[in-house]
């Protein structure tokens, strides 16, 4: 989450066994609503699930619609990026890999830094899902604070 250019909370929940679906969405929606809560975000930005051929695919759209309807009813934008999208608009690449993303990332916010456990595949995967979360946040406020700047020349003009 960010304040401005200011990192103030990441993080991983990790909702996998969560099971049945309606557990899933419960979790998903206390998660999401303890979130709004606590920070009082006007946006809600999230990546688009990425459809392979699993079993999970259809949960994971699922959830999908569950974290767009929470947003709306809490009166919030909400905003989906697709993966290409996030790393074309940081890397200048939307081929780039996960790594790549985590790198700039732990560059941009020093805290990160730790989190790129190289060493260590589990907790490695494990911590790239909140690096994709930043990177969400970093485009959504840079593409946002891009249309309302854009938006306020319009009306001064």
């Amino acid at each position: 989450m960010l304040h401005g250019e200011q990192l103030v909370h990441y993080g991983v929940k990790d909702l996998k066994r969560k099971r049945p679906a309606d557990e899933l969405l419960r979790a998903t929606r206390d998660a999401l609503l303890q979130l709004i809560r606590d920070y009082r975000p006007t946006v809600l930005a999230y990546e688009n699930t990425f459809y392979v051929q699993q079993k999970s695919s259809a949960l994971l759209h699922v959830q999908e619609l569950e974290i767009k309807r929470v947003g709306k009813a809490e009166h919030l934008q909400v905003l989906g990026y697709s993966p290409s999208h996030l790393r074309k608009r940081l890397c200048g690449d939307g081929w780039a890999t996960k790594y790549m993303v985590a790198d700039l990332l732990a560059e941009r916010f020093p805290e990160l830094t730790g989190y790129r456990t190289k060493n260590e595949p589990r907790r490695e995967r494990y911590w790239l899902n909140m690096f994709d979360a930043v990177a969400v946040a970093v485009v959504c406020a840079e593409e946002i604070g891009s249309i309302e700047s854009s938006g306020s020349r319009r009306r001064a003009a």
